[in-house]
């Protein structure tokens, strides 16, 4: 669990409610990589009956990262903290 150590080693998530965010994140996440293994092996596009159709596996990936960035998300670990140091400042352009 990659994404539980990166996230742990960055903040301190104590509260049930947000272990509980961490962990379906998580398991959202390798429920993605999962599908995604499975549809690297089988081919993003499979032969059927009715002709070539995209692989069932591509639609449940996507919901599964989706729920997994949500997840983040409700957490606030989707925005950069802000880093006070050397950098232009936003918004600042060519003056004449």
């Amino acid at each position: 669990m990659a994404l539980w150590q990166s996230v742990n080693g960055q903040y301190q998530i104590e509260d049930a409610a947000g272990i509980e965010f961490l962990v379906t994140a998580c398991q959202a996440l390798d429920r993605a990589e999962a599908l995604k293994a499975q549809i690297d092996a089988d081919g993003a596009v499979i032969r059927t009956k009715a002709g070539l159709k995209d692989h069932p596996g591509l639609k449940h990936e996507t919901a599964a990262r989706s729920l997994c960035i949500r997840t983040l998300a409700r957490l606030g670990l989707d925005l950069e903290p802000l880093h006070g140091g050397p950098g232009r400042p936003a918004g600042a352009g060519y003056r004449s």
